[in-house]
């Protein structure tokens, strides 16, 4: 629900696991930096704290957690 131009994730054994279970393997591309990188700056995210969400018509504001539609 928000514009994002690009971003480049490392790959791990659940993005491999992804593209096993959707019949994918050729497709999986391991994605590592380099030893040398450069970038305009990096956004760190822990992922473990991210709940799944639904996202509602009309706004991206407009979204609930599965817990709370679960509730």
């Amino acid at each position: 629900e928000t514009t994002c131009l690009s971003s480049i994730w490392r790959t791990d054994e659940k993005i491999k696991e992804f593209y096993d279970i959707h019949g994918r393997v050729d497709e999986y591309k391991e994605l590592n930096p380099g030893e040398v990188t450069y970038y305009d700056g990096i956004v760190y995210v822990d992922l473990s704290k991210i709940k799944p969400m639904i996202a509602m018509p009309f706004h991206p504001s407009n979204t609930y957690t599965i817990e709370e539609l679960n509730d």
